[in-house]
């Protein structure tokens, strides 16, 4: 059996703004990642996902980030990149509206 769908009136028609504070990760034991350990992790923690070896030297901060739960960091340090950075911030922004 089919579902029906909401009426449209009733989907969310607003969004968050972009610079409002995201919920921080609730759980203590949320692994730490610097960047020089991102890049000894790198493939093992991207091994099915088809990410490159290795982003460019620029985003590795912000996959550190990523990698650390903070998840709005790790989008505004993709935004600044521009085109480069637009992996991460999709990455960053569905594992967030995930989880």
């Amino acid at each position: 059996m089919q579902r029906e769908r909401p009426p449209a009136a009733l989907m969310a028609t607003t969004t968050c703004p972009a610079d409002a504070a995201w919920i921080a990760l609730p759980y203590a034991d949320v692994p730490r990642f610097s960047v020089d350990t991102l890049r000894l992790q790198w493939s093992r923690l991207h091994i099915g996902q088809g990410q490159p070896a290795l982003p460019g030297e620029d985003l590795l901060e912000g996959w550190a980030r990523y990698h650390s739960g903070d998840f709005q960091g790790a989008v505004k340090h993709g935004e600044q990149r521009g085109v480069a950075g637009i992996t991460l911030v999709n990455e960053a922004t569905a594992i967030y509206a995930t989880y």
